[in-house]
């Protein structure tokens, strides 16, 4: 006689359960956090025992997955970003960023499929780690990030502002880029320390720099659309900026530790 571990007694699994009892001499074992339906599968072996049966039949893995979804996701993002702030001076690379877009959306679904997965698994404890909805929110508000970067960058800044903005806007993306590698580095690894510190730097410096270009007058000249797509782009690295500080919190939730700025802060 063999003994049969089932999770979830819903109306499928506790048929499952029924007919096995039914039909055969082998012995259930069996889990479900509603005590309705571990009552209607009239389950003889008591809910605890069955809850450690399951984990041996269905091993957790979501919240390690997520690490991987993640970074990975991070990555492309980080990509995209790049892609886009390089077209504000040379113009937008159109295949390579719709091969980045494209690889977005494919990671973006998984990683939500994912966290589905795992919240599942916390809710009946078959695993434990940070809640994954603070970390999915964020990368889903990056995400908007980089879209509302994409608008405003379809088209080069006039040469003037060009001359200006460019080194500014190299240092913004090279500083945003290697934050978020590094975050994700950090997340598969489950440690590892990331400093916002050059993020800050570098967004400090290109706003001076932007409002040197506003004080010279270069922006009156500007055509309407021209001059919106130049305080988007000011207002929407505004918002990211906010968006990487969530990201910095995510990643001392899921890497264990503080990360520089949060500790830099509760040191002062």
């Amino acid at each position: 006689m063999a003994q049969i571990g089932f999770v979830g007694l819903g109306r499928m699994g506790g048929n499952m359960v029924a007919r096995i009892e039914r039909d055969s001499e082998h012995e259930v074992v069996a889990f479900d956090p509603s005590a309705d339906a571990r009552g209607r599968a009239k389950v003889t072996v008591g809910a605890l025992t069955g809850l450690a049966v399951s984990f041996l039949v269905l091993p957790s893995r979501a919240v390690s997955q997520i690490r991987v979804n993640a970074g990975q996701l991070l990555e492309l993002l980080a990509a995209a970003f790049a892609e886009l702030l390089a077209g504000l001076t040379r113009g937008l690379d159109n295949d390579a960023l719709h091969r980045i877009q494209d690889g977005i959306g494919t990671a973006m679904t998984s990683l939500h499929a994912t966290g589905l997965e795992a919240e599942r698994e916390r809710s009946v404890h078959l695993s434990s780690g940070p809640d994954t909805g603070p970390l999915l929110r964020t990368i889903q508000r990056l995400r908007h990030d980089v879209v509302m970067i994409g608008r405003a960058c379809v088209v080069p800044l006039p040469s003037d502002i060009q001359l200006r903005l460019a080194r500014p806007l190299a240092d913004v993306s090279a500083a945003i880029v290697a934050y978020m590698s590094s975050v994700a580095v950090s997340l598969r690894a489950g440690s590892g320390a990331v400093d916002m510190a050059p993020v800050d730097a570098a967004l400090e410096a290109y706003s001076d720099e932007v409002a040197a270009v506003r004080r010279d007058g270069l922006i009156r000249g500007l055509p309407v659309d021209a001059a919106e797509r130049f305080y988007a782009l000011g207002f929407s690295l505004a918002q990211m900026r906010q968006n990487l500080s969530d990201l910095n919190r995510c990643h001392g939730d899921w890497c264990g530790g503080d990360s520089v700025e949060v500790a830099a802060a509760a040191k002062n």
